[in-house]
């Protein structure tokens, strides 16, 4: 499942209390992105110290339903608690990705009027949602085979990995549905060179450290090679941005930009938008920017359920972006390149968009 906007989780505005529907989740088409290890605590290590507050410290993934239609509840829960009395830096699945502070008493996590109970390796998730009702969801700790720390943070510095590590983006479970970052073996190959992944895993390469097994700008979607990881702009080279790969904590790969319309894509790709990282003076967390990506066959009108769908110098609207041209394949625009006729450019939005990218619909 991917989002209209390439990268971006697709509901149009959410608040802190709330998560996107199941279909904004980015995938393999979007992403480039395409078990069981020991977690950060251990699931028998969740008990309360003398403080009288656990280490939650890890990634939690959850399932459940809400009281109000058409939102599911926050589906991955980022936590680290190792440096803090009774208190966490929490992030989670949202749009666009969300950092707060968190309060624990026993083994009960409470963040932005949400409660997080862990048991084991169980946990469970109740969250109030800003404009009333509830969101209840069950879960449990994710595990990545390898991985001895997650929700670390990735590109050059790779904090909170050991020596022998890299920080890259992984997957909760084998449907790749939601990606993290972990701290896994440092594979032995170089940027540039392809990869495969085990089993079609997101994370489960051999790529070295600081890179990610993606397929920006490649032909189709199952080529890959190792690329560049970053948190941000300054990361990558000159002429490069870093686009996000729909990861809790927000992580991507760099790669260069591209113009609406043009002809800078290498072959069977074309020019749309996506969410990047970290970008302009002083830099944002997200903004809307451009990228490379595969173009599907998909003829203009033709149905669609991701961008990758769709042809040359078109794209797939979801519902969240319009209720009248939700899944049709919809030319691609910007304010530099406007649509044809009497059709307007409708931007995305949810986050800074100063090229006002969007699609073309009336």
């Amino acid at each position: 499942m991917s989002s209209a906007r390439a990268l971006f989780l697709s509901c149009a505005t959410i608040s802190a209390l709330l998560a996107c529907t199941p279909a904004s989740t980015p995938t393999d088409a979007a992403i480039g992105v395409d078990s069981p290890a020991p977690l950060d605590a251990g699931a028998a290590d969740v008990g309360a110290d003398a403080g009288g507050c656990a280490d939650l410290t890890g990634a939690y993934a959850f399932t459940g339903s809400c009281s109000t239609a058409g939102f599911s509840p926050i589906a991955l829960v980022c936590v680290d608690s190792q440096a803090l009395t009774c208190g966490a830096e929490v992030e989670y699945a949202s749009f666009p990705p969300e950092a707060v502070m968190g309060t624990i008493a026993g083994s009960s996590l409470s963040f932005v009027g949400c409660t997080m109970n862990v048991g084991g390796s169980s946990a469970t998730l109740h969250c109030a949602m800003s404009g009333g009702g509830t969101c209840n969801g069950s879960g449990s700790r994710v595990s990545f085979p390898g991985a001895t720390h997650y929700c670390c943070q990735p590109g050059p510095t790779a904090s909170g990995c050991a020596a022998s590590e890299r920080c890259t983006i992984v997957s909760d479970d084998a449907s790749n549905t939601n990606p993290l970052t972990a701290c896994v073996p440092t594979g032995s190959l170089t940027e540039g060179t392809a990869c495969t992944r085990t089993g079609g895993r997101v994370g489960a390469d051999d790529c070295g450290a600081g890179l990610f097994c993606a397929n920006t700008r490649q032909p189709t979607a199952t080529m890959r090679i190792c690329q560049r990881l970053c948190e941000r702009e300054a990361d990558c080279m000159t002429g490069e941005t870093c686009i996000w790969l729909g990861s809790t904590p927000p992580a991507g790969v760099c790669t260069g930009r591209c113009t609406i319309g043009g002809t800078d894509c290498p072959t069977g790709n074309t020019c749309r938008s996506v969410g990047t990282l970290g970008v302009g003076s002083p830099a944002v967390r997200m903004a809307y920017g451009t990228y490379c990506q595969q173009a599907g066959a998909a003829v203009l009108g033709g149905a669609c359920t991701a961008p990758t769908d769709c042809g040359p110098n078109l794209t797939c609207p979801l519902a969240g972006d319009s209720a009248t041209l939700a899944n049709t394949c919809r030319p691609t625009c910007d304010t530099a390149h406007p649509c044809a006729g009497a059709a307007a450019c409708i931007a995305f939005t949810g986050a800074p968009n100063p090229s006002g990218l969007g699609f073309c619909g009336t």
